[in-house]
């Protein structure tokens, strides 16, 4: 029997065992649920010239995320929450040109999410979820809600967590797409899931160690592409975690393996299954003193090696990444958009090193500045080929990224940002860049954000 089947199997069995507890919670006496309100307005403008052309036109768009979410506590034990999420860039609603403004159709308009919580029903201190909901874990290196895109990321699934004194596990488990019921309306998927165990250790700062699964079912053949989560695979993320923010010494350490099997791998001319053999290490160290901290740290995964049997290069899973490898979100791999110009960069699936240094001040209560100082090489040398030569180069330097924030709390739920960010290009972005459309100029990006929670 397939994974993916069992899993649904057992998510069924997991379901219908609640119905003995509904039962005995219908005979109890019925309340009035209290309900709560609440959502968020965010806007954001942003000027992009992340095409290292200095000649290219300077992209200018404003994003709007509408949120509206109730909340019903329907007594100590159950409670529900559901979120309406509208994401838009301005302008971009009017499908039929010939209606302009009159067009109220909306693509972005969604649950973003619908759950439901049940807590000390099966056992005291257990608590259980399940529906849509947002999910993270630790920092969000390797799972996150990903909340700096204007749409964010959700997950369809449950998770239960029982707690000890100090002490936490959670088990939880995802369906990211599932094989297509004649019922439904989707279109043809391959079935992909998440799942995964994690344990909080108390005697360690934010110590955490985990284990994620993830597995597709079968290739999808429009994309499959090196540290994607597209071919074929069953794989294993096995990792620890530990973080201090208290004042003095601080640091943020997490160390993650993969390993597992992958399969339908482009480099493969035969298509044969690889064994996943694959790491990342991420350290970060500094001090913290009244309304300054500073320090250093770097990031480090492994990438693959195309004259070994096993698969080598690490995936991030679903990772929040514009915490982490520099906010113009150009690496390991990109979010942004403009149909396909700005791809990640030649070289992504070699792994990165990247050294980097990082800086706050907080001069008066509300207000913060935020200097980060990042430099990006491949973790194994790249091979490529300069325009216009004939000879084969190899390189291992991406460039250079600086980002400077300052954020500052208007008032009570009202948060305000400033950003300015830029990278210098290294060797290999210059000598590949002309493959993506793109030049060899430094790249610039800014923005201006503010959110209203209520």
């Amino acid at each position: 029997m397939k994974k993916a089947t069992i899993f649904n199997l057992l998510l069924s069995i997991f379901i219908f065992s609640f119905i003995p507890y509904f039962y005995i919670i219908s005979q109890t006496q019925i309340t009035k649920p209290e309900l709560k309100f609440g959502g968020q307005i965010r806007f954001r403008t942003e000027l992009d010239g992340r095409f290292f052309d200095n000649n290219a036109k300077v992209l200018f768009y404003n994003l709007l995320r509408t949120r509206f979410n109730a909340e019903a506590i329907i007594n100590q034990n159950i409670r529900t929450f559901v979120q309406l999420q509208d994401s838009r860039n301005f302008g971009e609603t009017s499908t039929r040109f010939w209606r302009g403004t009159l067009d109220g159709t909306s693509d972005n308009l969604d649950l973003h999410q619908g759950w439901l919580e049940l807590k000390d029903l099966f056992a005291d201190n257990l608590t259980i979820k399940m529906g849509r909901m947002m999910f993270a874990t630790n920092s969000e290196r390797i799972i996150g809600n990903l909340e700096w895109h204007n749409v964010g990321r959700n997950f369809d699934g449950a998770t239960a967590t029982y707690k000890y004194d100090d002490w936490q596990a959670r088990v939880f488990g995802f369906l990211l797409s599932s094989n297509e019921l004649l019922m439904t309306s989707a279109a043809p998927q391959s079935a992909k899931m998440l799942g995964g165990f994690d344990l909080n250790i108390p005697y360690i700062p934010a110590g955490n160690v985990y284990l994620y699964y993830d597995m597709n079912d079968k290739a999808i053949p429009s994309a499959a592409v090196a540290t994607s989560s597209l071919p074929k695979l069953s794989r294993y993320t096995f990792g620890a975690f530990t973080k201090n923010e208290n004042p003095g010494f601080i640091w943020e350490l997490e160390a993650a393996y993969q390993f597992g099997t992958i399969d339908t791998l482009p480099r493969f001319k035969n298509n044969t299954r690889s064994d996943i053999s694959a790491y990342l290490v991420s350290l970060f160290a500094g001090y913290k003193e009244g309304n300054i901290s500073v320090g250093a740290g770097l990031d480090a995964y492994s990438g693959d090696k195309t004259d070994t049997d096993n698969y080598e290069g690490f995936d991030h899973l679903f990772l929040t990444l514009h915490k982490f490898y520099g906010a113009m979100d150009f690496l390991p791999f990109t979010v942004l958009p403009a149909g396909g110009l700005r791809q990640s960069p030649e070289g992504t699936n070699k792994g990165m090193m990247m050294p980097n240094i990082r800086a706050s001040w907080t001069p008066v209560k509300n207000w913060k500045f935020d200097l980060s100082l990042m430099s990006f090489s491949t973790f194994e040398p790249y091979k490529y080929q300069p325009k216009n030569e004939t000879n084969e180069e190899s390189s291992s330097d991406f460039g250079k990224e600086i980002d400077f924030l300052v954020s500052s709390t208007v008032a009570n739920g009202v948060n305000a940002q400033i950003g300015f960010s830029a990278f210098l290009p290294g060797t290999i972005i210059k000598e590949t860049n002309y493959l993506k459309g793109m030049g060899k100029d430094n790249s610039y990006w800014a923005y201006a954000m503010i959110s209203i929670d209520f």
